[in-house]
């Protein structure tokens, strides 16, 4: 059990650094879709990360709005 939290650990730190370099990369051609799907894949794992460790997700759910906002904060410039 301990190998699956800390391969979901890997996998959540995987998701948003790419998302992190997709952001870097493709400035100005980031859509609708794109952050649609990052938010889903961001979800799914917190989703089942929060299963594995057994608690709610409430905190991840604030983590993800906090980071989308902050990173649609900094590409509108606000």
């Amino acid at each position: 059990m301990k190998k699956i939290k800390e391969k979901m650990e890997v996998a959540k730190l995987k998701v948003f650094t790419e998302t992190k370099q997709l952001l870097e990369e493709e400035k100005g051609e980031f859509g609708i879709k794109q952050l649609a799907i990052t938010v889903g894949i961001i979800i799914i794992v917190g989703f089942v990360i929060g299963l594995l460790q057994g608690g709610l997700l409430e905190g991840w759910i604030g983590e993800v709005w906090t980071f989308l906002f902050d990173t649609i904060q900094g590409m509108v410039g606000a």
